[in-house]
C-alpha cells in the first residue's frame, strides 16, 4: 500500500491460508503463496523467511533483499506502486536508510506541517496532519486498491490506535508501534476467522482468543503466531482440551474431555497421547492407566 506500512502478517504455524508451491518452505529455498494474493520467493529457516528473498504484495508493492527470523533485516529495496522507493538497510522490518524517490501532489496546504491533504500520482490519498513532511497525528490513508488505514501516525508510520482494512474483507483494529501491529487488537478474516488478543511485531504473541469459522475456539498463550504455552481448546463438536501446547499442537501435560464423557489425563506429544496418562471411560471404568506411545496404550 505505502512504503511506511509493510505488513507481513502470516503464520506457517497456523497454515490457515498459505501454500508452499515450489521447493522447501521449511529449511531451504522455496515459494509460498497466500490466499489474499501475496507471494514470497526465497530462503527459509525453520519455516520462516531467512536469507535473500522477494516478497510481492497483492497490490503490486515489492520488497527484494535480506530476511532474518522472518523479518526484513539487512540490505533491501522496497518499491511501492505509488512511486516511492526505499533502498538501504533494514532492521527488524524497520527502514534505516534514505528515501530515494517520492511521487505525490499536495492538494491543500504545504503538506509539511499542519493539517493538509496529499494525493499520490498513482491515485493513493492521505488526509490528516503532517510534521516535517511526514504523517504525524491522526490521518486517513486510502489506496487505489481499496486498502485503508484510519488512525494515529508518528513520523510517517502507524503508531497508536488505528484500523486497517482490506478490500477483500480482512480488518485489523488495535494498537500499532512504529508501523507494526503491536499490543492489543482484533484481527478478522473475511471467511469468519477472528483473533482477539496480544500481538508482537505483527504476530500473535501473548494471551489471546482465536475463533475458527466452524465454531472451534482456542483461549490461551501464543508465541510467534503459534499456540504455545497453556491454553484451552473448545471444539465445535463438544470436546474440550485443557493443557500445554507447543507449535500449535497438544504437547506436554493436558486433559482431554470428550463429549461422550470419556477423559484422558496425562502427557501428550504432537496431538497424541505420549508418556504417562490415564484414560477413563464415561461410565467411570479405567480403560488404561500407564504408558502411551503414538496415541496407543502400551500393555
Amino acid at each position: 500500500m505505502r512504503y511506511f506500512l509493510i505488513l507481513i502478517f502470516i503464520s506457517t504455524s497456523f497454515n490457515i491460508k498459505s501454500q508452499c508451491t515450489i521447493g522447501d518452505c521449511f529449511n531451504g529455498h522455496g515459494s509460498i503463496t497466500y490466499s489474499w494474493g501475496d507471494k514470497y520467493l526465497g530462503g527459509f529457516k525453520e519455516g520462516v523467511y531467512n536469507g535473500q528473498g522477494t516478497y510481492t504484495f497483492s497490490n503490486g508493492d515489492k520488497y527484494v533483499g535480506a530476511f532474518k527470523n522472518g523479518l526484513r533485516n539487512g540490505q533491501g529495496i522496497y518499491t511501492s506502486v505509488n512511486g516511492e522507493i526505499l533502498m538501504g538497510s533494514w532492521f527488524n522490518n524497520q527502514f534505516r536508510g534514505d528515501i530515494k524517490k517520492s511521487s505525490f501532489d499536495c492538494i491543500s496546504g504545504d503538506c509539511e506541517n499542519g493539517k493538509d491533504e496529499r494525493k499520490y500520482r498513482k491515485g493513493d490519498h492521505f488526509k490528516g496532519t503532517f510534521k516535517n513532511g511526514l504523517f504525524n497525528g491522526y490521518g486517513v490513508y486510502t489506496s487505489t486498491n481499496g486498502e485503508k488505514y484510519e488512525g494515529d501516525f508518528l513520523e510517517g508510520k502507524e503508531h497508536g490506535n488505528g484500523i486497517y482494512s482490506w478490500p477483500f474483507g480482512q480488518k485489523y483494529e488495535g494498537n500499532w508501534e512504529n508501523g507494526e501491529i503491536n499490543g492489543n487488537g482484533v484481527y478478522t478474516w473475511d471467511d469468519g476467522y477472528k483473533y482477539e488478543g496480544e500481538f508482537k511485531d505483527g504476530l500473535r504473541d501473548g494471551h489471546g482468543t482465536f475463533v475458527w469459522a466452524n465454531g472451534d475456539k482456542y483461549i490461551g498463550q501464543f508465541l510467534k503466531d503459534s499456540r504455545t504455552g497453556q491454553g484451552t481448546f473448545y471444539y465445535s463438536n463438544g470436546d474440550k482440551y485443557l493443557g500445554e501446547w507447543l507449535n500449535s499442537k497438544k504437547s506436554g501435560q493436558g486433559v482431554m474431555i470428550y463429549k461422550n464423557g470419556d477423559i484422558y489425563d496425562g502427557e501428550w506429544l504432537k496431538n497424541l497421547y505420549e508418556g504417562q496418562g490415564t484414560f477413563t471411560k464415561e461410565n467411570g471404568d479405567i480403560y488404561h492407566k500407564g504408558t502411551w506411545k503414538d496415541g496407543k496404550p502400551v500393555k
